[in-house]
Protein backbone atom coordinates (compact mmCIF):
# COMPACT_ATOMS: atom_id res chain seq x y z
CA UNK A 1 0.00 0.00 0.00
CA UNK A 2 2.80 2.48 0.83
CA UNK A 3 4.15 2.21 -2.71
CA UNK A 4 0.90 3.67 -4.07
CA UNK A 5 1.09 6.96 -2.13
CA UNK A 6 0.27 9.84 -4.49
CA UNK A 7 1.07 12.84 -2.29
CA UNK A 8 3.22 13.97 0.66
CA UNK A 9 2.05 12.55 3.96
CA UNK A 10 2.39 13.18 7.67
CA UNK A 11 2.48 10.14 9.88
CA UNK A 12 2.41 10.43 13.69
CA UNK A 13 2.19 6.89 15.09
CA UNK A 14 2.12 6.12 18.82
CA UNK A 15 3.31 3.19 20.89
CA UNK A 16 -0.05 1.51 20.27
CA UNK A 17 0.56 1.65 16.52
CA UNK A 18 4.03 0.07 16.49
CA UNK A 19 3.13 -3.40 15.17
CA UNK A 20 0.91 -2.06 12.40
CA UNK A 21 3.53 0.47 11.34
CA UNK A 22 6.45 -1.93 10.87
CA UNK A 23 8.20 -1.05 7.61
CA UNK A 24 5.82 1.77 6.65
CA UNK A 25 8.33 4.61 6.96
CA UNK A 26 10.98 2.73 5.01
CA UNK A 27 8.50 1.88 2.25
CA UNK A 28 7.15 5.41 2.04
CA UNK A 29 10.66 6.88 2.00
CA UNK A 30 11.15 5.04 -1.30
CA UNK A 31 8.22 6.87 -2.91
CA UNK A 32 8.64 10.13 -4.79
CA UNK A 33 7.03 11.93 -1.83
CA UNK A 34 9.17 10.46 0.93
CA UNK A 35 11.52 13.45 1.16
CA UNK A 36 8.64 15.94 1.41
CA UNK A 37 6.76 13.93 4.00
CA UNK A 38 6.91 13.90 7.81
CA UNK A 39 7.21 10.86 10.05
CA UNK A 40 7.42 11.35 13.81
CA UNK A 41 6.85 8.53 16.26
CA UNK A 42 5.37 9.36 19.66
CA UNK A 43 6.71 6.23 21.36
CA UNK A 44 5.52 7.12 24.88
CA UNK A 45 2.00 8.22 23.94
CA UNK A 46 -1.18 6.18 23.51
CA UNK A 47 -3.17 6.35 20.28
CA UNK A 48 -5.56 9.29 20.65
CA UNK A 49 -3.30 11.34 22.93
CA UNK A 50 -4.23 14.54 21.08
CA UNK A 51 -7.90 13.89 21.63
CA UNK A 52 -9.93 12.10 24.30
CA UNK A 53 -7.17 9.80 25.55
CA UNK A 54 -4.78 12.63 26.37
CA UNK A 55 -4.45 14.46 29.66
CA UNK A 56 -3.10 17.98 29.20
CA UNK A 57 -2.45 18.17 32.96
CA UNK A 58 0.42 15.70 32.47
CA UNK A 59 3.41 17.76 31.28
CA UNK A 60 4.78 15.02 28.97
CA UNK A 61 1.42 14.63 27.27
CA UNK A 62 0.87 18.37 26.96
CA UNK A 63 4.31 18.72 25.34
CA UNK A 64 3.57 15.87 22.92
CA UNK A 65 0.21 17.41 21.97
CA UNK A 66 1.87 20.78 21.37
CA UNK A 67 4.53 19.14 19.19
CA UNK A 68 1.97 17.14 17.20
CA UNK A 69 -0.19 20.23 16.59
CA UNK A 70 2.89 22.18 15.49
CA UNK A 71 3.93 19.40 13.09
CA UNK A 72 0.42 19.16 11.64
CA UNK A 73 -0.12 22.89 11.18
CA UNK A 74 3.34 23.36 9.64
CA UNK A 75 2.83 20.41 7.29
CA UNK A 76 -0.60 21.52 6.08
CA UNK A 77 0.40 25.19 5.81
CA UNK A 78 3.38 24.16 3.65
CA UNK A 79 1.54 21.62 1.50
CA UNK A 80 -1.72 23.51 1.03
CA UNK A 81 -0.26 26.95 0.42
CA UNK A 82 -1.35 28.45 -2.94
CA UNK A 83 2.22 28.26 -4.28
CA UNK A 84 2.95 24.74 -2.97
CA UNK A 85 4.06 22.27 -5.60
Amino acid sequence: MAATVQCPFIFLPTKDDAKAMTGIKEAMDKTQFGASSVYKSFDTMHHGFCMGRGDLNVPEQAAAVTEAIHLLTTFFNDKLAPDAA
